[in-house]
This record gives C-alpha cells, structure tokens and sequence, in this order.
C-alpha cells in the first residue's frame, strides 16, 4: 500500500472514499459533515439517533454520497469514547476501516490530518494513521495458490497547509511499518525455509550501504569460546553465527547503542523437548533479533543520528546424535560455567555470548530483546512485553516508546535474592532454579542475563514471549507474528537521537 500527502481539504483529495473519524456519539461528524452536505448530515445523524451506528471503537459503516461530495464514498469509523481516547485508537478505527473495504472496490482511502481536534499533534496522528494503514492491509499469503483478491491500493493524508510539517511524520511511518511488515513476514516463515545462512544473506541483502555486516561462522565462535551459543547448536544441522550489524560506526560523537537479539530459527526444546502442542510457533522463536535488525534498518534508512550495534545470536535448538543434555556444563564466551539442567531454557544461553559481546563495543545503552520465558506471558499476556532494566533513565524512555508505538512495557523487579536462585552447586550457574514448578521464571531468567552485562552498563532486558504472535486478527495485527519491536525500538533510537541534539 502507498501513502501520499495531498495539499488540500479531504473532500478534493479523493474521488474515492473518505474516511470520517469521531467518538462515540458522533457529534463532531455530524457538524461537520453538514457543512458540506445537510443531505448526508441528517443521514448520519439518524443513523446515530437510531443506534445504527453510534461510532463505538472499532465500528464501522459505508455510506455513499449520491454526488453531494466529490468522492464516492464515506467510511464512518467509531474512536469509542472520548474519556478513554488515546493515540492508538486512531489507529484502530483506521484499521478497522481497512479491513472493511480491502476487498471492496475501493482503491483509495483519504484521511484528513487532524490531530489537532482529538488533543494530539498532527505528525503523531499522520503517523498512526499510515501505520496502521500498512500494516492492516498487508497479510502473509505467500504459500496460498488462491490469494484474496485486494483493490485497495494507497491511503492520502489530506494536510491543506500542513505538507511540509507533516511529511516527515508519514516518512518515517512508511519505513517503520514497512520493516515491520518484513519482520512479520520472516518471523512468519517455515523454520525450514530460513536457517541461519539465510537470515545472514537476507539481512546482507537488504541492509543499507550504510550498515556494515559482519557474520561470525561457526570457526570464529570457537576461537571467541561462545560456548553458548554452539552448545544450543550442536544438535543442529545447520552452522550458527554471531551477526553484527554497524550504523554509524564512525561517528564517535554520537551515542552508542547496543541492540542483541536472540534469534533460534526453530526451539524443539531439545533433550527437554516440548509439548507437541503448539510447537509449530517456535518458528518465531527469533523474534527478538527480527525485530533488532529491522530496527537497525529503519533507522539507517530514516538516517538518525545515533550509533548502533545490533548482534543477533542465530542457531537451531534440534534434537540430534551430538545434542547438548541436562547435566552437561558448557563454559560461555565471558568464562562464567553454566550447570545444565533444561535444554529448553537455551535462548539465555546464546544471549549470555552476545551480550558479553557486546559489552566490548562499550555501549552508552545495551538493549537485549528475545522471546525468553513462558513465565512472561502467564505474568502479563499479550498486550505488553516484561521490561527489566538496571537504569532508570533507560525504562522511562522505554516505557515512553512504548506508549507512543502501543508496543506496551511493564516494568518488573530485579532483586538481588532472584539472582542467588540461579546459582549451582557445580558451576557459576545454572541455566534454570529447576525443573519443577519454581515461579518468577521470567524473574530468574532475566537475573542469568545480568551475569554477562557490566554492573555500571544501562542495561535493559525485553521478554516479547506473548507480544510476539497473535491467534486471531485483531485490530492493525493480522494473525500470526507481530513483528513486535520494530516501531518501539526504532521510536527510543528516534528519541534518543532527538535528545542528543
């Protein structure tokens, strides 16, 4: 899908179809609409008297003009109720306008900029809107021989007067969007389809000139001693690597931040193997370095001013002839020995080599993300990511991301008597507390992390296991993988470049 700016009001910017946004009630619409149409005013207003339609979030209704507006049509989309009003309603009712007439005969949906009437800013409502726009109308179907067919082609932002402030807005949410669209589309992808080879050629092929890529092979993680990361590989067929991704590199006077993901191709569990029941979704097992490289990409193509480093650890957890097993002990790339006691708590353990990797860049902030623990999503579900962190600073501008991307965070403890709980009696430590029920799993895990981050770094550790695929359509997210990350990292590397300057 496309998204222009029109310089002019919605009514002239289209001979399509209008989108017209309220809040519940419908008051504003109906004045509005008035002015331009006393016919179509009294429509609407009956409509709303009558409880056909009252704007309720989410609710939709198409009603065509008769020739008293330039455009055909009007789509009439509910914002809910104006106490309850935040940003991401906008993008709901865009979404759900989408979804309406995708597959209609609508080729053009126009919106007018109008941040400014719901208490937000107009760059921020142009945002939601193509965003929402984008990431609504496109759906995996690569693998479907009879495809659904889709007329509907761009979305217009009518900003009579506005262009030049606003166009930076919808710049930025045609990248962010469309790299989130392509972390969907990767995370959505068969295992098979996308060893870590491939993940290493995409990621090559599609990074700008300006990030530099470099793949550690399997040779070159033995000589470092990742003993993480080619333990989870070694029941694997296919070669790990350490991908690192450099923006900015050059520039020593901007910040520096270090983005790590834990990106396993497919989680069998291992030795400790998985429930068969849905084991199929441990596909997205990779999410968090999906979503760190496609940060990385936005931001490069946006050209922010900060420095990143993103390293994504990329191995398979297979069962095979040579698989790591409970009671082993590996030694990890920092020298800290790590007692096995679950081959399905891994994802920490090439983390625990990327993060020590990390550490040598000498971040400013260092931001690991990774579909950690099932403990996190029995503690806070799908509509927002566990947040730990050793900075305060750090999880306010985080926590602001989030807001604003409504890639949601909560904050979580990091006491110091969770950390005593992944200590062995035969090693530094143990990769779980055990393998009985223990509670505050997603607690414990991000506490074996902090092992391999400097105790003075600005360190935070995002569990995405619940964020990162949705069982059914729901709103902007079409079932399957979120891509869950991308707008919110991009948005703190956003911001943090805005603080520098």
């Amino acid at each position: 899908m496309k998204a222009v700016l029109a310089d002019s009001e919605v009514w002239s910017s289209t001979k399509d179809t209008v989108v017209l946004m309220d809040y519940e009630g419908g008051e504003r619409a109906i004045t509005w609409l008035s002015k331009v149409s006393k016919e179509l005013g009294d429509m609407l207003a009956q409509s709303v008297c009558s409880n056909d339609f009252r704007f309720k979030e989410a609710q939709v209704m198409v009603s065509y003009t008769h020739g008293h507006l330039p455009s055909k049509r009007i789509v009439f989309a509910g914002l809910g109720k104006k106490e309850l009003f935040n940003i991401n309603k906008v993008r709901i009712a865009i979404a759900s306008a989408v979804n309406h007439v995708r597959q209609m005969g609508v080729k053009e949906l126009a919106v007018r900029v109008a941040g400014h009437d719901l208490g937000v800013e107009d760059g921020a409502f142009a945002t939601a809107v193509v965003e929402s726009a984008i990431l609504t109308h496109h759906k995996y179907d690569i693998h479907k021989t009879e495809k659904d067919q889709v007329f509907l082609e761009r979305i217009v932002l009518a900003a009579q007067g506005k262009v030049k402030e606003i166009e930076p807005s919808v710049r930025y949410a045609i990248v962010v969007a469309s790299k989130t669209v392509m972390a969907r589309d990767l995370e959505n992808m068969g295992s098979t389809e996308k060893p870590p080879k491939m993940i290493v050629d995409y990621v090559k092929k599609f990074s700008s000139g300006r990030i530099k890529v470099t793949a550690l092979m399997k040779k070159d993680l033995k000589r470092m001693g990742a003993g993480g990361i080619l333990a989870v590989n070694r029941g694997s067929s296919h070669e790990p690597y350490l991908l690192v991704m450099e923006y900015n590199s050059s520039k020593k006077n901007l910040p520096l931040v270090a983005l790590v993901g834990k990106g396993i191709i497919f989680d069998s569990g291992g030795h400790s193997i998985k429930d068969a029941c849905n084991m199929e979704l441990m596909k997205c097992d990779l999410c968090g370095a999906v979503g760190v490289i496609h940060a990385t990409m936005a931001a490069a193509e946006l050209d922010l001013p900060v420095r990143i480093v993103a390293i994504s650890a990329l191995t398979e957890n297979a069962i095979g002839p040579d698989a790591y097993k409970p009671g082993d002990f590996i030694k990890t790339m920092s020298g800290k020995t790590v007692e096995i006691l679950n081959t399905d708590a891994e994802g920490r353990l090439i983390l625990a080599d990327a993060l020590h990797y990390a550490k040598g860049f000498k971040p400013e902030y260092l931001i690991d993300m990774a579909t950690l623990t099932g403990a996190c999503f029995i503690a806070l579900g799908s509509e927002c990511a566990g947040l730990f962190q050793t900075d305060d600073d750090l999880r306010r501008m985080l926590m602001k991301s989030g807001e604003e991307t409504w890639e949601r965070l909560w904050p979580m403890p990091m006491w110091d008597e969770y950390g005593e709980l992944m200590k062995s009696d035969f090693a530094d430590l143990k990769n779980v507390v055990a393998n009985g029920r223990t509670g505050g799993g997603a607690i414990t895990a991000a506490k074996f992390l902090q092992n391999f981050v400097d105790k003075n770094q600005k360190w935070a550790h995002i569990d995405i296991a619940g964020v990162d695929w949705v069982e059914a359509e729901k709103d902007y997210r079409p079932k399957g993988a979120t891509g869950y990350g991308v707008r919110l990292l991009t948005r703190f590397l956003a911001d943090l470049s805005k603080q520098h300057y």
